[in-house]
């Protein structure tokens, strides 16, 4: 199982943000008013959801949840006779997939049954394009409807993410900037949550609408993400605010950055491996440096429960080799340097000693495994 970090320890606790987030879905599906509930996600917002409910979504069942599945499954394995909650982004084609699916899981009802409830959250601002893509499909009357208090994910203790992957295209492209709305939404709950901006910067016509809508619900004295028909819990802000300065960037006005090379660590894992909400895939082949070994891909963690990634995520790749080699002879020097005195050692001392041996055995696997991944990133950028 991978682990995801701890969130209460970075300059923002963001484990508030979490716990937010939590309660704001469990007080949705209390009160429902109903007792059976399949919940069905699509496959990025329920990718997103693992980072907010860090023992998997098996605790819903405790909110009337009967079975968690994603909106590619099969509409033959939602259950029957239960009120099915869709959960999606507040996209078109979002809201259009969720249309599709209700339909084909309605063709399957009997004039005799009890006709069945259907109910559509988005994490965002219902807008009156999702609302067409409604009116054009067969089932918008049996859809009661809402927006879910989420904004930005948590994926480190210093690292956000809105899970959008196609702000740019959308916005530039295809004309539609709701997702802007959807940004200032999202900052608009990080402040409910940790109090108000000190001071707000920004560059760039769209950076310029963000700051706009975020002061239009704040001139509106719009809180929470809710519609009219949502039902969900109210955050608990803070009295005095955790946060400083926001700073909104365009693309527009840094299009260089885009085509230059990355040579931090962290930038050529993800160049190279992609990294996707604080995961890479690799096989253990790679990981350890071994062609007998599975090539079955497995998720790799990235963040700060690894703490020598934590620390050398941001250094040149060609400076790693010595930065690994540092942290490796270190480990070394504190088993060597035990075994010297080991002799002499209180039964205290020693006990200190062994609670570290797990921590040190780790470190010393982590070492090993980054190494492995330089030696993958290396022979791959020579070919």
């Amino acid at each position: 199982m991978v682990k995801l970090p701890p969130l209460d320890k970075g300059i923002l606790p963001l484990q508030k943000l979490r716990d937010e987030y939590e309660r704001a879905l469990t007080h949705l599906l209390d009160h429902l008013g109903t007792d059976r509930v399949s919940l069905v996600l699509t496959k990025r917002l329920a990718s997103l959801l693992t980072h907010v409910f860090v023992d998997g979504l098996g605790i819903l069942k405790n909110h009337h949840v009967v079975e968690c599945l994603e909106l590619s499954d099969d509409i033959s394995n939602v259950t029957a006779d239960t009120t099915v909650v869709y959960l999606a982004f507040a996209r078109a084609r979002d809201v259009r997939a969720v249309a599709v699916h209700a339909e084909k899981l309605l063709t399957q009802e009997d004039g005799e049954s009890r006709k069945r409830r259907l109910a559509l959250y988005v994490v965002g601002k219902w807008t009156t394009m999702l609302s067409q893509v409604m009116d054009n499909g067969r089932v918008k009357s049996r859809f009661q409807t809402g927006e879910l208090a989420m904004g930005f994910f948590p994926l480190d203790t210093d690292l956000l993410t809105l899970g959008y992957q196609r702000t740019l295209y959308e916005c530039e492209v295809e004309g539609n900037r709701s997702s802007l709305v959807d940004m200032a939404a999202a900052l608009n709950l990080l402040q409910q949550v940790y109090g108000k901006f000190g001071s707000i910067k920004y560059k760039g016509e769209m950076s310029m609408l963000v700051l706009n809508h975020l002061m239009e619900m704040h001139a509106g004295g719009s809180g929470m993400m809710s519609g009219a028909s949502a039902t969900q819990g109210t955050p608990t802000g803070t009295q005095r605010s955790r946060l400083d300065t926001l700073i909104l960037l365009d693309r527009g006005v840094d299009f260089a950055s885009v085509f230059s090379t990355p040579l931090t660590y962290e930038a050529v894992l993800d160049e190279l491996m992609h990294i996707q909400d604080g995961f890479i895939t690799a096989s253990p082949q790679i990981l350890r440096a071994d062609d007998s070994a599975s090539d079955v891909p497995v998720p790799v963690a990235l963040n700060s429960t690894d703490d020598i990634y934590r620390q050398i995520r941001d250094k040149h790749i060609h400076t790693i080799p010595a930065a690994l080699n540092v942290q490796a002879v270190a480990v070394k020097q504190r088993f060597s340097e035990f075994q010297r005195v080991s002799d002499t050692a209180t039964a205290a001392e020693v006990n200190e000693f062994v609670k570290t041996v797990p921590q040190m055995k780790a470190s010393q696997q982590a070492i090993e495994q980054h190494m492995n991944l330089l030696e993958y990133l290396e022979t791959t950028t020579e070919k």
